[in-house]
């Protein structure tokens, strides 16, 4: 964990510490209220499961709702995910971006995420909404679910959960240390005892040094570790118009060897760039854009010049960049799209027994327990 370094009083850094402080304080300010019952949260007549965390972006959450998702279908559940659908057009108004069985929203108008969840899983629908206790009445009145899976949902209090999964990025669990705008904390580390469980991401290769003095700082919390495996997901060959991202599942690439250029818009893109070692090629080029980039041809053009000057052979992006790509577009070379798997290893059998637990307690509350705020 980093500690923030000391700096001139006038530059930047000092400003956006300043203005850290305020913001820190409402955020308390704000959870202390709900907690309180000085405003209101909204009870679902379905339980909830949040995944969520600290860090604004960056830590894993859409693998984890993926996983999620298809474990309580594999015991038989009815999960219903919704999300804010963060860049999508129809995102302020509400809509379904999947009902389970057909996609009824393109990428630009449910968000990136949304849509990459709907077209990755089947018997399960997707609901977008800025407003989440609307989306989330809606999902419940349109679905009957047994549970509704809370996509970015920790900082979203207004809507009660039953269940708080937060995750952290086992290399930088509290990124700098500092708050928005200083850092990339939404909250405090503090506010990790509003949860039930927290799963520690990217945990491959050898433990960092700080990761054993972390688990015991987060106490009773019960914590899981995890690792991103990457995926090749499908391949697009020079020429072709893309695709829907669902026509690529299970279209393998030999990469030994071959020169690659990389580009992605994410909000750690130094971390997907590392992972493709596993790919056992060399990775001659690295295109880094915003998260959510929403790309043109004029980058299009950018990226292709940027692999020729040096010579590659095959272009690699993610798939929540391909669902962004411009529509119709024909590469003049292959591309391959890869996606990213979350594999908790020895971790796997406790995670899958947490959440078997915690839906059983939720379904079939203890005798004379009720769903209410805690």
């Amino acid at each position: 964990m980093e500690s923030p370094r000391r700096q001139p009083f006038w530059s930047l850094a000092t400003v956006l510490q300043a203005l850290a402080g305020p913001y820190g304080g409402l955020v308390r300010h704000r959870a202390l209220s709900y907690r309180r019952g000085r405003l209101r949260r909204h009870i679902l007549s379905c339980p909830v499961l949040s995944i969520g965390n600290l860090e604004a972006g960056g830590t894993g959450k859409t693998p984890l709702t993926l996983n999620l998702a298809e474990y309580l279908l594999e015991l038989g559940y009815r999960p219903v995910i919704v999300s804010r659908g963060y860049g999508g057009k129809r995102s302020k108004a509400g809509a379904v971006v999947s009902d389970g069985r057909r996609i009824l929203l393109n990428a630009r108008e449910a968000g990136d995420e949304p849509y990459l969840m709907a077209s990755r899983l089947k018997g399960v629908p997707v609901v977008i909404g800025r407003d989440r206790v609307a989306a989330g009445r809606s999902a419940v009145d349109r679905f009957r679910p047994d549970v509704l899976l809370l996509d970015d949902g920790f900082q979203h209090l207004r809507l009660h959960r039953d269940v708080d999964v937060v995750l952290l990025d086992a290399r930088r669990p509290f990124g700098n240390g500092c708050l928005l705008p200083r850092g990339t904390l939404r909250e405090s580390p503090k506010a990790l005892a509003r949860s039930h469980a927290v799963v520690l991401t990217r945990c491959s290769g050898p433990k960092p040094p700080y990761l054993r003095a972390l688990e015991t700082t987060l106490g009773s919390q019960t914590v899981f570790r995890s690792a991103h495996r990457v995926r090749q997901r499908g391949i697009v060959y020079g020429g072709a118009s893309l695709r829907p991202l669902s026509d690529l599942t299970g279209i393998k690439r030999q990469t030994t060897g071959m020169r690659l250029a990389a580009f992605s818009g994410l909000a750690r893109n130094t971390a997907f760039f590392d992972s493709l070692g596993v790919l056992d090629g060399e990775l001659v080029a690295k295109l880094g854009f915003n998260d959510h980039h929403a790309y043109g041809m004029d980058d299009i053009s950018r990226i292709v010049d940027v692999a020729r000057r040096n010579n590659a052979e095959l272009l690699v992006t993610t798939e929540k960049d391909y669902v962004r790509l411009p529509s119709g577009l024909s590469l003049p070379m292959d591309l391959m799209v890869v996606g990213a798997d979350i594999d908790f290893n020895q971790d796997r059998e406790s995670w899958r027994r947490f959440v078997r637990e915690k839906m059983q307690t939720m379904i079939n509350p203890p005798v004379g327990a009720a769903r209410r705020i805690a």
